[in-house]
């Protein structure tokens, strides 16, 4: 879904690193499925650009420079427009410690598998945000129509983003029904938190095992990646668990990068569609040719033939501090060599930056 949003702060982040340009924000480009088709599009790089497909639905007061900027992307966007109706908006508001408060101002427009061309229905992975119920709705309608239009040669991978509203103890049982109808549930800490409130907060390894033993994917090959914000991510998978920290934050204090962290709206949605991305079969440009550190491969090894995800996991971290360095998306361009960057940036570098970090060889996966 694309959000045309509002951002304010309510109060100042403890952390003096944390940089607030304004107080408050209107007209910025937001929605999670616009972060996600971000994040997919960042991993990718250009020459994928084409496999991230999308629906945007504008209304009458739909921006052109919106359009013009996320036309830069070179995505498989489908923008649909209604001049009968406002674009979707959405308040963000942050407290202390970046705590979120959110509401859709004006009414929403939902998306199902019935919105989907047959290009987008093909796809080898989907982002979902929503609650449990209707994300078991979705995968059953997806996989429904793949069948009935003659896709269904191998199964999609399919990453869950649970609504934070849905995340309390009543909605549990549904919670863990909707896990096994997917191939990655993520959320973040404090949703994990409202799941299960007669759980100690600090005994996450208990909350995992739970979701885990009941089963994330139909044969208990799923994982569990609880998002952490500036503290990064924790990945359960069976016995394992790996933490992984976020690219701002620094190995030699635990304080993320001075002035680079502007605003976090829309980190955890790019992180998920960088890892969708990532754990689809669609080509991607060759990220890892010269990922060949020591530490990096022992900790790969420990996931044995799912090794892949350790992977995964770093280009989502990575193009997760891409989304939060500015309100709103990074900014696409290009070096004078003609190649791709972000907010000045290429992907890759920053990605051999982040993997050639020293330590790895305190974070690497442990039995909980």
């Amino acid at each position: 879904m694309f959000t045309i949003d509002e951002i304010q702060f309510q109060h100042a982040n403890k952390d003096a690193n944390v940089q607030r340009s304004d107080s408050s924000k209107t007209w910025v480009i937001g929605g999670s499925g616009t972060y996600a088709a971000l994040g997919a599009r960042l991993v990718g790089g250009r020459s994928a650009a084409s496999q991230v497909g999308w629906i945007l639905d504008c209304g009458n007061d739909f921006p052109i420079e919106f359009k013009t900027a996320i036309e830069k992307w070179h995505t498989s966007c489908i923008f649909r427009t209604d001049v009968s109706r406002l674009t979707t908006r959405a308040w963000n508001g942050y407290g202390e410690d970046d705590r979120r408060a959110f509401h859709f101002v004006t009414p929403r427009l939902r998306l199902d598998e019935t919105c989907l061309s047959h290009s987008h229905l093909s796809a080898s992975a989907f982002h979902l945000n929503c609650s449990p119920q209707r994300a078991i709705d979705l995968v059953d309608g997806i996989l429904a129509r793949r069948r009935n239009e003659h896709l269904d040669r191998s199964r999609p991978v399919f990453v869950w983003e649970p609504v934070p509203d849905t995340c309390v103890p009543s909605e549990r049982l549904i919670f863990l029904e909707a896990s096994t109808k997917v191939d990655v549930v993520s959320p973040n800490e404090l949703e994990l938190e409202g799941l299960f409130t007669d759980v100690p907060p600090s005994n996450e390894s208990a909350k995992a095992a739970v979701i885990l033993d009941s089963g994330v994917g139909s044969n208990k090959q799923g994982v569990l990646v609880v998002r952490a914000g500036r503290h990064g991510c924790r990945t359960y998978y069976q016995d394992q668990v790996i933490q992984m920290p976020a690219y701002h934050m620094s190995p030699e204090n635990g304080a993320e990068s001075s002035g680079m962290v502007v605003d976090p709206t829309g980190g955890g949605n790019t992180f998920l569609g960088a890892l969708g991305m990532m754990l689809s079969d669609d080509p991607k440009q060759p990220l890892f040719q010269n990922l060949d550190k020591t530490n990096w491969e022992q900790m790969k090894s420990r996931w044995g033939k799912f090794e892949n995800f350790p992977t995964a996991l770093a280009c989502a971290s990575v193009a997760a501090s891409f989304a939060i360095e500015q309100t709103g998306v990074p900014q696409i361009g290009e070096n004078e060599a003609g190649e791709e960057v972000w907010n000045g940036t290429q992907f890759e570098e920053r990605l051999h930056e982040y993997v050639s970090r020293q330590h790895w060889q305190t974070s690497v996966a442990e039995k909980f």
